[in-house]
């Protein structure tokens, strides 16, 4: 999806949205973030991710991934898919100068589809790209 850094800076918005726009171009599923970057300070800030879906299917937000998770830290707080898989609203708490990569799963079913993509922002941070045969890796 995007990259989140902590910027060590202040009076940044405590609340983020993002806008995930998924399309379809000669039969191959298609996707972008409006944002490649978003830079937190506060703790507990809140993201929001927007599926616009632009295909003949039905899509919906199901699950995410994220770099930067370890033993004693992960920045995620409870991640939420909205009831209609339209959205997902996220706390993050990130410690200072930290980094993640962070993308999310999105289930698409129409009549002649389904699929569950995997929209990371890049593949050698896909943590099951080699467990799972049935995501498409299409090119973005």
């Amino acid at each position: 999806m995007t990259r989140i850094a902590h910027g060590n800076q202040r009076n940044m918005p405590q609340n983020e949205t993002i806008f995930l726009t998924i399309f379809e171009a000669d039969g191959v599923l298609m996707w972008f973030y409006s944002e490649s970057i978003i830079t937190i300070n506060a703790p507990n800030t809140y993201i929001r991710i927007a599926l616009i879906n632009r295909t003949a299917a039905k899509a919906a937000i199901i699950d995410y991934a994220s770099t930067g998770v370890s033993r004693d830290h992960s920045p995620i707080g409870k991640f939420e898919a909205g009831p209609d898989g339209q959205s997902a609203v996220f706390p993050i708490s990130l410690l200072p100068n930290q980094l993640i990569d962070f993308g999310v799963f999105v289930s698409i079913v129409g009549d002649n589809i389904d699929r569950t993509i995997f929209c990371d922002p890049q593949a050698s941070n896909d943590p099951i790209k080699t467990r799972a045969p049935a995501l498409d890796r299409s090119p973005r």
